[in-house]
């Protein structure tokens, strides 16, 4: 054999044996990953969403039974500018129909508040007086044609003026991209990347640089930087009057102007009875996860299971009608059916917060139970909110303080993190959160609720107090239990006794001479009470109170019918 034929001899074997390691390697090796990119390339996949349980309440006297806690959906209106070919028309179309006019002062007010926090740094005075007396509120009129004006500028910008390509890149990448120069690339001191795309000449260089930066794919990068203007929300949770009138725009619409604007459902948590039971319900965030009260205990219960849909697939998304289909079905979330009594619950916090404004408590906390079965047939507490809007808890109001309650306010947090409370009553202490603003150190705010989120926890099984006289029966019956005392046991109270360092007196000084166990739990006679005490002893009484519980009784928990 020629040394010619033997080294093309060599390089054939060589040649087969790099390709036959190479299908080895994809074939067996990476079978699974290509797999996975194969199914997923020529699979359709739809996912199914979970209904989330009910929380409901009876009424026991009618039967009735209602929803505390249930799901509704809201429209959101989008925009695709590009398809959109009479921005002006579109505008003054929808402006009629979206324009929240007490949305827009509240904007407006904090653009009067920024403007004229910025003329009060002015050092001039006649200069920052002649710009204080050109800062004034809108009209309402001016307000609607500012909003009409900005819509028309949104629905009309065909290519974004600005994209963010990355969040807080690292600094080498900060270093490679500033040593690059690339035009229209923007880096931030915190390492945020953004894209001006009209100001890219060359989007093909640009994203090719930008590729090899990023790891990623160049022709995607591509696509991106040019910029187009795709799906904006113009806005959301819209009245079922007001989504009724913009679809008919859209399907009466011949000459095709309204093309570009369309509306997907959007599922929200609703209470219809807002306020009602509300600690007791807690609350659903935007994520769709429980906070507080059964939404958050029973999150898991309440949300279900996700379903999807999976079939073949052709080259052009078409379903293949001989390949597998798989649907995994959603499994809806748990219903909860509560032992409130709705009547009672309503009355009680009706009654709650009366007595707590009359007697200007800090709060008020009532149990109703029912002594045969331990059913929980009220739990309110107040200060409450609405858990439809429960972030408005955190909105704060300006509050002007004294010399006399500046002696009041302690910092109980750190010099760089202060945490700032003002007293407004000492021993007992009862004080409110106040809020200094950073740049007007003279400037504080409160919570306009006074309590911000502390509203959210259910007091009656979260908070730690003094149970007092409710807990004489557990001490009482302590003492039946040890065969100290029976309910017709007497005792003679006289008046007043002392006990250690403490003189003991009936709660209105008023003495019942002899009276039995069960009359003095009627009289909640202090006297009597403390009778019992020395007769069990102090380590008795304590282990009857780890003993006692109060528990939130739930009934029915699972699926129940659709009310």
């Amino acid at each position: 054999m020629s040394p010619r034929l033997k080294i093309a001899t060599i390089f054939i074997f060589l040649i087969t044996g790099i390709i036959t390691v190479r299908l080895f390697q994809l074939q067996v090796i990476s079978h699974g990953y290509y797999h996975d990119i194969a199914q997923k390339e020529h699979s359709g996949f739809t996912e199914l969403p979970a209904r989330r349980g009910e929380i409901l309440i009876e009424d026991k006297n009618s039967g009735e039974v209602f929803k505390l806690a249930t799901n509704t959906t809201l429209n959101l209106l989008y925009a695709d500018p590009y398809l959109i070919e009479n921005p002006d028309l579109v505008a003054k179309t929808l402006t009629p129909l979206i324009f929240d006019l007490e949305q827009e002062k509240e904007l407006d007010t904090e653009r009067m508040e920024t403007e004229t926090d910025t003329a009060y740094e002015i050092e001039d005075e006649l200069t920052r007086e002649e710009a204080l007396s050109k800062i004034a509120l809108k009209t309402d009129t001016e307000l609607f044609e500012d909003f009409q004006d900005n819509l028309k500028d949104e629905l009309g910008e065909k290519t974004r003026s600005q994209i963010l390509l990355a969040e807080e890149v690292d600094q080498e990448t900060i270093t490679e991209l500033t040593t690059t120069d690339l035009d229209g690339i923007l880096v931030t001191e915190n390492g945020d990347v953004y894209a001006m795309p009209p100001e890219i000449n060359d989007k093909g260089d640009v994203a090719k640089a930008l590729a090899e930066i990023f790891q990623v794919d160049a022709e995607t990068l591509e696509s991106t930087l040019e910029g187009t203007n795709r799906y904006i929300v113009l806005k959301r949770k819209l009245e079922p009057e007001i989504s009724s009138q913009i679809q008919d725009l859209i399907d009466n619409d011949p000459d095709d102007n309204f093309l570009g604007i369309g509306m997907i459902e959007e599922y929200y948590r609703y209470y219809p009875e807002g306020e009602l039971a509300s600690q007791v319900l807690g609350y659903v965030n935007y994520a769709g996860v429980g906070q507080y009260g059964i939404e958050g205990f029973f999150n898991s219960s309440l949300t279900g299971k996700k379903g999807y849909f999976t079939s073949q697939i052709d080259g052009t998304g078409n379903q293949i009608t001989v390949g597998d289909s798989v649907i995994d079905p959603a499994e809806d979330g748990d219903n909860i059916m509560l032992t409130l009594d709705r009547t009672i619950q309503l009355e009680v916090e009706k009654l709650i917060q009366k007595g707590v404004e009359n007697y200007q408590a800090e709060s008020g906390q009532v149990i109703v139970m029912d002594p045969e079965t331990g059913e929980i047939l009220a739990m309110a507490n107040y200060p409450t909110y609405d858990p439809n809007i429960y972030g408005d808890v955190y909105d704060l109001t300006e509050i002007e303080l004294t010399d006399e309650q500046f002696q009041y306010v302690y910092n109980m947090g750190t010099e760089e993190e202060p945490t700032y409370w003002l007293y407004t009553h000492v021993d007992p202490d009862e004080r409110i959160r106040i809020f200094q603003d950073e740049d007007d150190p003279e400037t504080w705010y409160s919570y306009e609720n006074f309590y911000g989120p502390e509203v959210y926890k259910n007091k009656t099984i979260q908070a730690i107090y003094e149970p007092g006289s409710v807990f004489k029966p557990v001490a009482m019956s302590a003492a039946i239990n040890a065969g100290e005392v029976t309910p017709n046991s007497t005792h003679y109270c006289g008046g007043p006794i002392q006990v250690d360092e403490f003189e003991i007196h009936t709660f209105n000084d008023e003495y019942h001479g002899t009276e039995t166990m069960t009359e003095v739990l009627v009289h909640s006679c202090n006297i009597g009470m403390s009778y019992v005490a020395e007769l069990l002893g102090r380590s008795s009484i304590y282990n009857s109170m780890a003993k006692s519980r109060a528990t939130l009784n739930i009934t029915k928990i699972g699926p129940t019918p659709n009310w």
